[in-house]
């Protein structure tokens, strides 16, 4: 499948159902977010497997699967395979979401949040 182009607004359409399909699965979450965390130039394919625990064969197709999404680039870097977050799709992504946020309900999701409510992260810790 090819990866989506994000210079235009065709991704609109596309890129939702392929990014939510292709991170369905909680090992490919996992590692997107693993990447994600890393930031450029990603990880090596050895480093995400100690960090993961996932077998080599299963952690390569996954991360082809991801990449064929546009969720994850690879470059060779001398020996090593880095594989790394695709920051333009994630982005395009949280965009599209944000822009289709609240947009039945009648609170402003970009009105300051009220500093006396918990935090996701506080609830999630009690």
């Amino acid at each position: 499948m090819a990866r989506p182009d994000l210079s235009n607004e065709t991704w609109i359409v596309f890129l939702p159902p392929l990014v939510s399909k292709r991170l369905a699965y909680p090992t490919r979450l996992d590692m997107f977010r693993l990447l994600v965390k890393a930031g450029q130039p990603g990880l090596p394919f050895g480093k995400i497997r100690e960090l993961t625990g996932v077998p080599a064969l299963t952690l390569s197709y996954h991360l082809a699967t991801l990449t064929r999404a546009g969720l994850v680039t690879q470059t060779r870097q001398g020996r090593q395979n880095y594989s790394a977050a695709a920051f333009e799709t994630m982005h395009a992504l949280v965009e599209f979401l944000a822009a289709e946020c609240c947009t039945l309900a009648e609170h402003d999701h970009r009105a300051p949040r009220d500093k006396s409510a918990p935090t996701f992260a506080e609830v999630e810790g009690a």
